[in-house]
């Protein structure tokens, strides 16, 4: 799957460069390898993404002072770890070259069904053996960034990233006791390095590093982790495609309620530069 849906973006990013490109422009395409980069002549660039991610989800969820157990949505609820298909979107503002504006978009959704085979508590209710349950994830987060290439050379950058994520989740479980919920609305501010290296013009390596710790306190704590490597083919100044990998983990502790996260997989995307 993941090798017919980088297909369709190669030929889609090809048709907009041949049709669209003045002819003129025809010539440019992979420019001879000691020529300049040529995915670095922009000011606005727009990503739309395919990501095909597997996921694991360790939750607790208290209500009026009853702990929650740690529930595995996997291995409790059914909710499947294998690779499923999302959609999202990047947009990256470049004013000068050695700095970007950084907004990101990536939404998940789960849902399963399945009779619980394991007696565990939520939101103050105690769910036993061969309970039907429903159950449904929605997940959305929102990044909003700003990266500095301190080193600034023809064969790539370094830089480095100061980020804020917006994660909002909500987990329901429908069961013959009720319809349940659990929601969180975290930010998660994060700092980072970036890096890009040109093997020619026309072709780039780029690796990102994000991460967060805050000590245990009272009431907080959270642990990100955000590594996404990827390689860029430059069919033209305007037009490119992508393939990586993007993988997070995130830990957090609020009051009592806690989550345990990790969400990694194969991604491919389109980009239009102006």
């Amino acid at each position: 799957m993941t090798t017919r849906i980088a297909r369709w973006i190669c030929t889609f990013a090809w048709t907009l460069a041949l049709v669209g490109a003045p002819r003129t422009a025809s010539a440019q395409l992979f420019p001879p390898k000691d020529g300049p980069p040529l995915g670095e002549d922009y000011h606005v660039q727009v990503a739309g993404d395919l990501w095909l991610p597997s996921a694991t989800f360790l939750v607790a969820s208290e209500s009026i002072g009853i702990l929650g157990d740690d529930i595995d949505l996997g291995r409790d609820l059914g909710v499947s770890e294998s690779a499923e298909r999302f959609q999202g979107f990047r947009l990256q503002l470049r004013p000068a070259a050695k700095h970007k504006f950084k907004i990101e978009y990536t939404p998940l959704s789960y849902s399963a069904s399945a009779v619980l085979t394991r007696e565990f508590v939520f939101n103050g209710l105690r769910y036993r053996v061969g309970v039907p349950v429903e159950t449904t994830l929605d997940w959305k987060m929102w990044r909003i960034g700003y990266e500095y290439d301190f080193i600034r050379r023809d064969w790539g950058y370094t830089g480095v990233m100061i980020d804020v994520r917006t994660i909002d989740s909500e987990l329901n479980l429908n069961s013959p006791l009720g319809l349940e919920f659990a929601r969180a609305q975290l930010p998660v501010p994060s700092l980072g390095v970036a890096a890009r290296v040109y093997p020619v013009s026309f072709f780039s390596l780029t690796g990102e590093l994000s991460f967060l710790k805050i000590p245990e306190a009272d009431d907080y704590s959270a642990r990100y982790l955000d590594i996404n490597a990827y390689a860029t083919l430059n069919f033209a100044r305007w037009v490119a495609a992508q393939v990586g990998y993007h993988h997070y983990d995130i830990n957090f502790r609020y009051k009592l309620d806690r989550g345990d996260i990790a969400v990694g997989g194969v991604y491919v995307s389109g980009l239009v530069r102006y």
